[in-house]
């Protein structure tokens, strides 16, 4: 309990140092979705990854020569198993989830529980209440917050390794690194906020990862103070740069001029447009529909595109948005006779101005 209390006390000094320190309130330099998210991994752009020469710091198309992306390869495949996009993506997972554990903690604290204890094995239940104990120890700090900032900074930080040395891509680096930096917007609003997840996340992090012993803990939090101090006091990128707010769209049709078109249907009523629809105002020139994963109940699977988006601008997540199949059926009406079609069905709009079935 010594070290936990150590912890605690160097976790709240560091509270005390930010709140005390003068940080430009929205004075700071503008802050573009790319730079956002190389920020947001900013302790583990601090970090060297083994193969590499020097850490990746904040360059945004840092790249490995061939002779390092093989070493640095092979230390992620030795580290995390990872050999491409897929098994990366089931690291992240794998290793990154302290947010929505501390998510399932929150819903009991509130007497809400999101699952029934019971359910879990004994070996279970000792491991699950081991942990929402110790992450109590940091509730006062981050409060519903949680610590989805640890997540976040350790998966950027992950995907940009594997880029570097050609795992993945710069597109989709930056579609996932988009991802991440919605979560972020939703759930932070500073950089003060989201260095007290991320040193909390931490801290939980490891005590999860060391088999639930506390011992060794207190030096990984040391570790990641001063990474945060060098973020704010020195290098000062977490202070130079504003906390970033996606752009409100201005939608063609206002909610209230939404009128409910569809009828009788009995499925999921999720689906994507591109903003060329919904901002510009296009009408529905391609759409075609594929099968939702698993997690995704509310996903009809249907995807609709004005046909004239290119590959760059649908590399820009910002550019898509989830909407009902009703707001769309009132953006293009005929839209709607072809909604029951199977998943694989693809339809584009024809010379003659209707909506076409391509063959398969």
């Amino acid at each position: 309990m010594a070290e936990r209390q150590a912890i605690l006390d160097r976790i709240q000094q560091l509270r005390t140092d930010l709140n005390a320190s003068t940080f430009p309130r929205g004075e700071g330099l503008p802050c573009d979705l790319d730079t956002f998210i190389l920020l947001l991994g900013g302790i583990s752009s601090l970090r060297k990854v083994p193969g590499m020469e020097e850490h990746m710091g904040f360059a945004p198309d840092f790249r490995c020569s061939d002779e390092q992306a093989g070493q640095v390869r092979g230390h992620l495949e030795e580290m995390f198993g990872i050999t491409d996009r897929e098994s990366l993506l089931a690291a992240c997972d794998r290793l990154f989830s302290t947010g929505l554990e501390y998510a399932q903690f929150l819903s009991f604290w509130a007497e809400l529980p999101s699952f029934e204890e019971g359910e879990l094995s004994p070996q279970g239940l000792e491991v699950f209440r081991a942990c929402k104990d110790y992450a109590a120890t940091f509730r006062d700090i981050v409060g519903e917050k949680g610590f989805y900032a640890w997540d976040i900074g350790e998966r950027i930080g992950l995907l940009r390794t594997a880029c570097a040395c050609g795992i993945i891509t710069q597109g989709e680096l930056r579609a996932m690194g988009w991802e991440l930096a919605r979560l972020a917007t939703d759930v932070y609003s500073s950089w003060q906020e989201y260095a007290l997840s991320s040193l909390c996340g931490a801290v939980y992090f490891l005590f999860v990862q060391s088999g639930r012993q506390e011992g060794g803990l207190q030096h990984f939090c040391e570790v990641n103070d001063h990474c945060i101090r060098y973020l704010f006091f020195e290098d000062s990128s977490w202070t130079r740069f504003n906390w970033y707010a996606f752009p409100q769209k201005q939608f063609v049709l206002r909610e209230e001029d939404v009128k409910p078109l569809l009828s009788g249907w009995e499925g999921p009523v999720g689906c994507m447009a591109t903003d060329r629809i919904m901002v510009e105002g296009k009408p529905v020139g391609y759409m075609y529909r594929e099968e939702p994963g698993p997690d995704h109940d509310g996903d009809s699977g249907w995807r609709f595109f004005a046909g004239d988006e290119d590959e760059e601008y649908l590399s820009n997540p910002e550019h898509m948005g989830v909407y009902s199949l009703n707001v769309l059926c009132n953006y293009s009406p005929d839209i709607e006779e072809h909604l029951t079609a199977s998943y694989g069905t693809a339809c584009f709009r024809g010379e003659d101005g209707s909506l076409q079935r391509e063959e398969r």
